[in-house]
């Protein structure tokens, strides 16, 4: 990654001028393993009639340059109203659970766009409700 100049306060003409590449005292300096971990995951929202909550937040980190392994947890919350003529109901589930996975990357810039061709292999085990066993919330 492409460091930028770091600049001195203007002199008297106010041009701003380059600092000469030294280090810093006192500063952070962050941790080489630090470079090869990625945070990712996702995030999504749905509200109406059918509620989706869906939090999944996962961590990476790469061993070499071919092989990358992580963890991640998942959360789902469901909610669901159903009407029937004067009746309505509404169910709701919660899922929950964590996974690990592996890619393996035999392929980097393959397309002109720079993108890689990889191998991605992933176990999940998910505390599951289906809606069939969810709890009628409310029964009107």
């Amino acid at each position: 990654m492409a460091q930028l100049p770091k600049y001195n306060d203007s002199d008297s003409s106010g041009v701003t001028k380059p600092n000469k590449a030294e280090p810093q005292k006192g500063k952070f300096k962050r941790p080489k393993w630090f470079d090869h971990t990625y945070v990712g995951g996702g995030l999504g929202l749905q509200f109406g009639s059918y509620t989706v909550v869906d939090l999944s937040p996962m961590v990476a980190y790469e061993v070499g340059k071919v092989f990358m392994g992580g963890i991640g947890f998942t959360y789902l919350y469901n909610r669901v109203r159903l009407t029937s003529g004067p009746s309505s109901y509404i169910f709701e589930t919660n899922t929950y659970g964590g996974r690990a996975f592996a890619r393996l990357l035999p392929l980097r810039n393959v397309f002109s766009n720079g993108d890689a061709f990889f191998l991605h292999g992933e176990y999940e085990i998910l505390n599951l409700e289906d809606f069939a066993s969810a709890s009628v919330i409310k029964k009107g």
